[in-house]
């Protein structure tokens, strides 16, 4: 219903009032209806008490004066027999009741809020479930596509823009992410809300250093750290640190990427993020690396796994960089049989997720091992096929790093 102006409030578990955390949240001025979710997290049902539900029972003669406008309470069934228990007179208020049938979990894929959260340190989405939230979203920007001045509906608007960023950032499709995270930044801006342009310049930062642009990158995450800085966002702040490891890394500067790196673990480890603490190991396997300490570097990266051989289940991008960064200290070692191992499970879980760039870079270095066998037929068909993929996405650098090891003369036997 495009038209019809919903605005959303949520209750959590901490909510004690109904009444006063809505008008807490809730644009005072708007006459439109009005869903309010969340209350079950504030009302579970194997809660003894439910003092929650009495405070919304009390307050029943104040909505209509406070809030004089339609109102939509959304809860499970369980939920709604509390509330003819616990809360009759408020339950007597309303005008109607709908039932909605429980669906298949698959059906209901693209509703489950859940589901979709997706965070930039957790990345094990397949590429299928990835391309039903695209539409998800395509369809959700759609419906609030006039919503020019409602600044509720901008902020949703900025999350699912740099969320798509994202999503498309992964897949490969690098002119539409770069074209969604420049709207979701011209929405940030219009609002001028700190943490929220914070994270939209974090998320280009990260676009930019996918795309090999290290300059680019370098500029977004400063901007991010500023912000996320003066909101005391420290967990972000953490975040964009070890960001600037990577890029640093890239540009060659290893005090500076080794410093930024230590920074981010520390904060890391003391707030218990251990998807960043993760990271942090696989960066300071890349420093080792250049540095010429493979024993230091597959020391770290055997930590960044450890996490995924006690969980075999977790399979996402970030066990995917691990394993090519890995795979390839092994090749350096001669170890080539476990080498290929890591990176044809890399490539398997790259493939499935749909992301395009761990795909070509698996299939370049698995053209590397090759090569190293003897075996140039195969290895040139490797990396052909990463070549195509880098072509395709226009990640211009990376093809010609690929184009001059399908050049190289085959060395005599």
């Amino acid at each position: 219903m495009p038209g019809a102006g919903i605005e959303t409030v949520t209750l959590d578990e901490n909510t004690g009032n109904p009444l006063d955390a809505v008008l807490a949240q809730v644009d005072r001025s708007g006459t439109g209806p009005l869903m309010i979710v969340g209350l079950e997290r504030a009302s579970p049902s194997a809660a003894e008490e439910r003092p929650v539900l009495y405070a919304l029972n009390m307050s029943r003669p104040d909505w209509p004066k406070v809030l004089p406008r339609p109102l939509v309470l959304w809860v499970p069934e369980y939920l709604l027999a509390l509330l003819g228990q616990e809360a009759p007179d408020f339950l007597d208020w309303r005008s109607d009741t709908l039932f909605f049938a429980d669906q298949p979990g698959s059906d209901l894929l693209a509703l489950d809020a859940e589901n979709w959260r997706i965070d930039l340190d957790k990345e094990g989405m397949s590429g299928a479930r990835r391309e039903a939230r695209i539409e998800e979203l395509r369809s959700r920007l759609a419906a609030l596509e006039n919503a020019a001045e409602d600044p509720v509906a901008l902020e949703a608007v900025a999350g699912w823009l740099a969320e798509m960023g994202r999503h498309l950032t992964t897949l490969g499709d690098f002119q539409g992410a770069l074209s969604h995270f420049e709207q979701a930044l011209k929405v940030a801006e219009k609002l001028q809300r700190p943490e929220l342009l914070a994270s939209v310049y974090g998320n280009l930062g990260t676009f930019h250093g996918r795309n090999g642009e290290v300059a680019a990158a370098e500029a977004m995450y400063q901007k991010a750290l500023q912000l996320f800085q003066q909101t005391g966002d420290e967990p972000a702040a953490a975040r964009i640190y070890g960001n600037l490891a990577s890029v640093e890394l890239d540009r060659g500067s290893i005090e500076a990427a080794e410093k930024y790196c230590l920074r981010c673990l520390e904060v890391a480890e003391r707030l218990g993020l251990q998807a960043d603490v993760l990271s942090c190991f696989g960066r300071l396997a890349g420093i080792a690396e250049v540095r010429g300490d493979l024993a230091s570097a597959k020391t770290f990266l055997q930590k960044a796994l450890a996490p995924y051989r006690e969980a075999e289940e977790r399979a996402d991008l970030a066990k995917v960089r691990f394993q090519l960064q890995l795979s390839r200290i092994l090749l350096a070692e001669g170890d080539l049989a476990q080498a290929e191992t890591l990176m044809e499970e890399a490539a398997g879980t790259a493939m499935e997720a749909g992301a395009r760039p761990a795909v070509a870079r698996s299939r370049r270095l698995l053209g590397t091992l090759y090569a190293r066998r003897g075996d140039y037929l195969k290895a040139h068909a490797l990396w052909q096929e990463a070549l195509n993929l880098y072509r395709a996405m226009g990640l211009q650098g990376e093809a010609e790093r690929t184009q001059a090891l399908l050049e190289a003369p085959a060395p005599r036997r």
